[in-house]
């Protein structure tokens, strides 16, 4: 987009902190934005098969490397997953809402409308692959970005 977006803060000046939070099974969020605060859901971040788990209900297909951990394939779709939770949880900090795109990293696979949200829809619309799993931002990602910078919502 051209122009810098985010800042390194200090513990004193600063305008979003990113947080554990512990979840249990009661809700499936892995990432939550709210109230200048961005959560990741710890109990999912240290389960070694929730990624290959998301993976596999996604795509039907098991992720590479989801049966070894410690290997260089299942470690980076591992931080590609998180990357694309925080950039999504992010998004929601300039404005964005949902999409119901897969490609887009502001994909959610259902949404009602209300205070929140603007838009309904019941499916995923599925066209081509999961951003989530390739930590990519589309070309929908980037203009809904731009329009709402020149809103003036950042």
């Amino acid at each position: 987009m051209g122009t810098k977006v985010f800042n390194l803060g200090t513990k004193s000046h600063k305008t979003i902190t990113v947080k554990w939070k512990y979840n249990g099974a009661s809700e499936e969020w892995d990432g939550m934005y709210q109230d200048n605060s961005l959560w990741i859901n710890k109990d999912d971040f240290d389960n070694v098969n929730y990624v290959p788990d998301t993976y596999q209900a996604a795509l039907n297909k098991e992720m590479p490397g989801a049966g070894n951990p410690n290997s260089s394939t299942y470690k980076q779709q591992y931080i590609n997953y998180w990357i694309a939770i925080i950039t999504h949880e992010l998004g929601h900090s300039l404005g964005l809402d949902h999409s119901p795109y897969t490609t887009d990293i502001m994909f959610s696979d259902s949404e009602t409308a209300g205070p929140d949200f603007k838009y309904t829809w019941k499916r995923a619309k599925v066209d081509g692959s999961y951003a989530e799993f390739k930590n990519s931002l589309s070309h929908r990602d980037i203009n809904r970005a731009k329009l709402t910078k020149l809103l003036g919502y950042w």
